[in-house]
């Protein structure tokens, strides 16, 4: 399912490093939970976008509401105060194709390119452009041999840190950090760096954050199209 989170009046933008890395440390204590699973997901300044599997309505009513209750108390300790902090509800959508899952995760993991914001908070038009200069093989962000791409890692699985290549926002300038982007190894750009994943989206068990897909849909059916591309 894509579900999307807005957030309240009055706050400062959750794309902040500091309430990024605080929503982020929200999403790995809720990321798997009452048979709902948190796989993917993105930072906005005022909204949250979500790929989420559930076992049924009330697996997705109960990991919902849990999230955002982690997230909300997450987000007023960091910065001293009180009150709301999300909306009431959620806008939720089904996901019922291969089609329709690729459309999501491209939309979700590249909504701040698509809202005009780089990889690198630069706007979209440099992030597009720098997209594009980058070599289609070979290794960005610091030379050496080219490193082979994750397998089975791609899709929110948890991946030891440090033990085998991934995407990097050095090596590709499109790359959204406040997102789970690097966690995915289906881009199609030729361009994987070696190394750790960014320290956000690293847990404090050491893994990934995020849960491992278990439906047919958003764990294998989706790449059967091929990569996916990485310019909106």
């Amino acid at each position: 399912m894509q579900v999307t989170l807005r957030v309240g009046a009055g706050l400062p933008s959750l794309r902040h490093r500091r309430l990024r890395s605080t929503v982020f440390r929200a999403f790995e204590a809720g990321a798997e939970r009452f048979g709902f699973r948190l796989v993917h997901f993105s930072v906005q300044s005022n909204h949250l976008h979500l790929v989420v599997e559930a076992n049924d309505r009330r697996a997705l009513t109960r990991g919902m509401q849990g999230l955002a209750i982690r997230v909300a108390k997450a987000i007023n300790l960091r910065l001293a105060r009180r009150g709301r902090v999300l909306a009431d509800s959620y806008h939720a959508r089904a996901l019922r194709s291969p089609r329709e899952v690729r459309h999501a995760l491209r939309y979700v993991l590249l909504n701040a390119q698509r809202h005009g914001v780089g990889g690198g908070g630069g706007s979209r038009a440099k992030a597009k452009a720098k997209a594009r200069a980058e070599p289609r093989h070979g290794v960005g962000g610091g030379g050496g041999a080219r490193a082979e791409p994750r397998h089975g890692v791609g899709g929110g699985a948890r991946a030891e840190p440090g033990t085998r290549p991934t995407l990097t926002s050095q090596a590709l300038p499109w790359l959204d950090p406040c997102s789970s982007a690097a966690l995915i190894d289906a881009w199609g750009t030729g361009i994987f760096a070696g190394g750790e994943l960014p320290h956000d989206l690293i847990g404090k068990d050491g893994c990934a954050i995020g849960a491992r897909p278990r439906s047919w849909l958003l764990g294998v059916a989706w790449r059967r199209a091929g990569p996916l591309d990485p310019r909106w």
